[in-house]
């Protein structure tokens, strides 16, 4: 049985399982052949360490295989346990909300009852109050009968007069606690919707009732407007009203979070180019200054140092703001173009130059005129159709009355001095790019250089400008 009886073989290694033709798992003249072939080519040894090996595998795959499966039905069996616990969970919130409107119920029927018994009982008292000056009149004899009837009418219009009072501080507490449910509801609407100025507007609104009601909680006392009642003017109606007290608390600690939520995502649209990607066609949307007003309105509304900045200082402070934003979109837009990973593509390189001439014409000149010189502007419409200009809207005047008046002379000193700083850096980039590309093909580079000036100075993009609704190009370069 050695290997020399078979030159033409060729002896496995040792250990080595020779390579079994196809067909073999059955017993067939094959599987005969094959095992001949081990038998010439082996020693008993090698056969018995392969064997020995074999079964070693086969025992260590069983044993993987049981592993696997324990574990997998270990995983089913805590999966199934969690579906029976959220089914159950699911259960019992279902019936909470069921029964939610019939609490409502309960507790308005509640509240007409308690205002009604406090109507009743103030003409009750009214009517004692009469009777027993009646009867002191008739058994003391020191008054007469027109002084008694002087006294009784002045009792009545007393009695009369506090129950007017009480049913006012009933129906005040009920407003307040429909403004306490519905102003936060509103404020998540307006987040969800990126409505960044009608957010800041409800929660400002929302503090002001709160400061109004106590003087505990400082956020509400720094954010509230100015036009509130002292702070803690309604004090007695929380002393007076468990229920409101509590609804208070649980919608300050609620809401506590949103002001720097909504701050975060101002900053976000400001960071943001007036002139969006999907801009390139007719279906495209026309870069309006509706975005950045609402923003800015938005973190005037939420500075917590409003009330004690003067109005200059504040206006000072929203400017460098805004400018400020539109420099680090600039800078992120340069150091892209400088990136291998995009710069490399010539169709990337023209898109991002693209953007970075309408953020100088949009951004830097067009709309800060808008905004803190003719202080308008104009929702955003399509492309294609002619933006109608009439008076301001009610919700321009919002935003912009929120605003503080800004001083031309410095939004004009701030414009220059991004010009001045940014064009010579934009035109070092530009001049390399338009190099690089210059290695490739002359007709690649003669296309970028012609969609520049497009974007620059060509006929539909300086109709656009034109066509902004509110003033022409040529104003807002000469303003800014």
């Amino acid at each position: 049985m050695s290997s020399a009886m078979h030159p033409s073989a060729g002896p496995p290694m040792m250990g080595q399982l020779p390579t079994a033709p196809d067909g073999v798992g059955g017993s067939s003249p094959q599987q005969t052949a094959y095992a001949t072939n081990i038998a010439r080519s082996l020693t008993i040894d090698e056969m018995r360490d392969l064997h020995r090996r074999a079964v070693y595998d086969a025992e260590a795959k069983r044993t993987e295989l049981r592993l696997v499966l324990a574990s997998r039905y270990r995983e089913l069996v805590g999966s199934s346990d969690e579906v029976l616990h959220m089914q159950k969970r699911a259960g019992e919130l279902d019936g909470l909300v069921q029964a939610l409107p019939v609490l409502v119920e309960k507790l308005v029927r509640c509240a007409e009852e308690g205002a009604a018994g406090n109507k009743g009982s103030g003409v009750n008292r009214a009517s004692s109050s009469l009777s027993a000056g009646s009867r002191g009149s008739v058994r003391g004899g020191e008054l007469t009968d027109g002084e008694a009837g002087v006294k009784a009418d002045r009792d009545t219009a007393k009695g009369k007069a506090e129950e007017e009072e009480r049913r006012r501080a009933a129906d005040r507490v009920v407003s307040l606690r429909r403004s306490l449910a519905s102003l936060p509801r509103s404020v998540h609407r307006s987040l969800d919707s990126r409505d960044v100025h009608g957010a800041a507007s409800d929660l400002v609104s929302l503090f002001g009732i709160v400061s109004t009601l106590t003087d505990s909680f400082p956020l509400s006392n720094a954010l509230r407007p100015s036009s509130t009642f002292e702070l803690g003017a309604e004090t007695k109606l929380m002393e007076g009203d468990a229920l409101l007290r509590a609804q208070v608390k649980m919608m300050y600690l609620h809401v506590q979070t949103l002001p720097s939520r909504t701050v975060k995502m101002a900053r976000k649209l400001l960071l943001r180019s007036a002139m969006p990607s999907s801009g390139k066609g007719e279906g495209g949307i026309r870069p309006t200054a509706e975005v950045a007003a609402r923003a800015l309105s938005a973190l005037d509304l939420l500075d917590a140092k409003r009330s004690d900045s003067p109005p200059g200082g504040r206006a000072n402070k929203l400017v460098d703001l805004y400018f400020d934003s539109k420099a680090s979109l600039v800078r992120n837009l340069l150091s892209r173009l400088k990136e291998g990973g995009d710069a490399a593509s010539d169709d990337a390189a023209d898109d991002i130059l693209s953007r970075i001439v309408a953020i100088l014409q949009y951004d830097i000149i067009l709309h800060p005129y808008q905004i803190f010189v003719l202080r308008r502007f104009l929702p955003s419409t399509k492309i294609g159709a002619s933006p109608k200009v009439t008076g301001p809207s009610e919700f321009e005047s919002r935003v912009i009355s929120s605003l503080p008046p800004f001083d031309p002379t410095v939004v004009k000193s701030k414009a220059s001095n991004f010009l001045a700083s940014f064009l010579p850096l934009i035109r070092t980039k530009v001049k390399s790019v338009l190099m690089s590309i210059a290695g490739t093909t002359a007709a690649r580079l003669g296309g970028i250089r012609q969609s520049l000036y497009d974007k620059t100075d060509g006929v539909d993009r300086m109709r656009d400008l034109d066509e902004n609704g509110l003033c022409r190009w040529e104003e807002a370069v000469s303003a800014i």
